[in-house]
């Protein structure tokens, strides 16, 4: 999270967001550099805290279901969020190649074969 942006009609340089996207997407906009702590925040914001407990396993569509999801975040989960609506969604790329048929089989794993995995890590 960092404070981007140039000067705008909203004062967008003040305001403490993921990145340039929340600009255009409320949303993603956690608060404001003059007002609020940035500890704050980062403790407290709903989004950020679903993020923390959720990356990598709640990822959906594609992202869900390939061994890499601990390694690469989704791409941007921002960027996902912005074309979908859903913090969880698929990177849209990944998406467009698996409808194709190209995406690696050796990076998908079924969501029952990585639950037995998980369950024998933490036996």
């Amino acid at each position: 999270m960092y404070n981007f942006g140039g000067a705008s009609k909203r004062d967008s340089v003040s305001l403490l967001r993921v990145c340039g996207i929340g600009e255009t997407v409320p949303g993603l906009v956690f608060g404001h550099a003059a007002k609020d702590r940035l500890a704050d925040i980062w403790e407290n914001n709903t989004i950020l805290k679903e993020l923390r407990e959720g990356l990598p396993h709640r990822f959906e569509g594609i992202c869900g279901d390939c061994v890499m999801k601990g390694i690469c975040p989704g791409s941007c989960v921002a960027q996902n969020y912005y074309s979908s609506r859903n913090l969880w969604a698929g990177f849209w790329y990944c998406e467009a190649v698996k409808k194709l048929g190209v995406f690696p089989v050796t990076r998908l794993q079924t969501k029952c074969e990585f639950e037995k995995r998980l369950v024998g890590v933490m036996a």
